[in-house]
């Protein structure tokens, strides 16, 4: 299946995993449910969990010559074999081979600065066809805009080597967006583009063809996201306050027609600082939010904190 995925460390200094000395949160979100990609660390290194097709991750890291974002990266993985596919900060784009993918200079119009404003997706894959992918990302002038990659495409490879893929074309606009992006994609559903613009949350079902996008869901929300979280099970959308004193809002969505229920605020939650990061439970019976130094964690099903 090709689900989008993605990892949120809920505090600033959380380093048990790996053992690895993070002191900054890392976002990302990928192509399938295989690869964690946390980001560029403090002491150097891009680290990412690979889980393949077994039930046992390893820790693997990121050429040297990867350029992340602490708090914005993506990754795109080959859903049949696990293999990652291309690496993104929503500036840069590196092909497998930790080089620059072809046709991705001078860069794109994102910010690897930026927090969730890259997220990746799929136009076409096809295992013996079109092997398609979207880049979603937040230009510095507020607009949403997308790169195609073609995987077909032999990109820097030689010899023998497989396709490392190359951009086809690059910022692309498709309207004005605020905020984090999301791509949300279940077993049975369409791909779903989640952004925010003009005090609306908006859903956009990824067509077909390339550049083809339909807005299926709007919804009114009083704050510019800096984060979005999808919880299958439940089929809601967390989102993060960017200030102090705002609460989280639970948004339900319908992924089979791309609309959205009432937002509702979690009471309690927002308080005198900011909420860092926040997501649900392996189970989604749970919601684990963090705020200064404290961890809370409230039922999902339940409006108070």
């Amino acid at each position: 299946k090709a689900n989008s995925i993605r990892f949120i460390l809920l505090f600033a200094g959380i380093s048990p995993l790996l053992a690895l000395p993070w002191s900054q949160a890392a976002w990302a979100q990928g192509y399938n449910n295989n690869e964690w990609i946390f980001g560029e660390c403090s002491s150097g290194g891009n680290p990412y969990l690979s889980f393949g097709k077994g039930q046992t991750a390893t820790a693997q890291t990121l050429p040297a010559a990867v350029i992340g974002g602490a708090f914005n990266n993506a990754i795109a993985i080959d859903p049949i074999s696990g293999q990652p596919l291309f690496y993104t900060n929503g500036e840069l784009v590196y092909d497998y081979s930790g080089s620059p993918i072809e046709g991705s200079a001078p860069g794109l119009n994102g910010n690897f600065q930026g927090r969730q404003t890259v997220a990746t997706g799929f136009l076409e894959y096809n295992p013996t066809g079109n092997k398609l992918f979207y880049i979603f990302y937040l230009s510095l002038a507020g607009q949403l805009q997308y790169a195609l990659v073609d995987m077909n495409a032999p990109g820097q490879a030689t010899g023998n080597e497989r396709p490392l893929g190359q951009i086809t074309s690059k910022n692309q606009v498709i309207g004005p967006a605020q905020g984090a992006v999301l791509v949300v994609k279940t077993p049975s559903s369409p791909s779903y583009l989640i952004s925010f613009a003009g005090g609306n949350l908006q859903s956009r079902r990824i067509g077909s063809t390339a550049g083809s996008f339909t807005i299926t869901g709007s919804a009114a929300i009083p704050f510019t996201p800096k984060g979005i979280v999808f919880e299958e099970s439940s089929s809601s959308l967390l989102l993060l306050p960017p200030n102090p004193g705002d609460d989280l809002l639970l948004v339900p969505f319908d992924s089979s027609t791309g609309t959205f229920g009432s937002p509702v605020a979690l009471s309690n939650s927002g308080g005198a600082e900011p909420i860092f990061g926040a997501n649900f439970s392996p189970a989604g019976d749970f919601i684990y939010f963090s705020r200064g130094n404290k961890l809370f964690r409230i039922p999902s099903g339940s409006p108070t904190a």
